[in-house]
């Protein structure tokens, strides 16, 4: 991401982010030292009893796109799981809206649409 130095040259919708986000570059959060190993030590309690389960030569892999569909609707996410990927009409719109959203958030400058 560029550095974003000058809130002057934001579009609108960036300049609302940023002020929802209620931090500057200046204005980072911090947090106390030994926070990481703690939240790591944490966490590995909470699942130790779910890790006898776990073979190591099947490793478990948690992405993104499957906690956002789980969360979504966990039947969809059951019956789509094991089914190969494929574009669809659908999809491909979805995947336009998106990436019209994105670049809404992210472009400083108005973008032209056949570019």
């Amino acid at each position: 991401m560029s550095d974003i130095d000058d809130t002057a040259t934001l579009s609108p919708t960036q300049a609302e982010v940023l002020d929802r986000l209620g931090a500057t570059r200046d204005e980072r959060p911090t947090f106390p030292p030994g926070l990481r190993e703690r939240l790591r030590e944490s966490l590995t309690d909470a699942i130790a009893d779910l890790a006898v389960e776990l073979d190591p030569d099947d490793p478990l892999t948690v992405n993104k796109h499957d906690l956002s569909t789980v969360h979504g609707c966990e039947v969809r996410y059951l019956s789509e799981r094991d089914r190969p990927f494929e574009w669809s009409p659908p999809l491909a719109r979805g995947t336009v809206a998106h990436k019209a959203i994105e670049l809404s958030l992210h472009e400083r400058s108005r973008p032209i649409p056949l570019v």
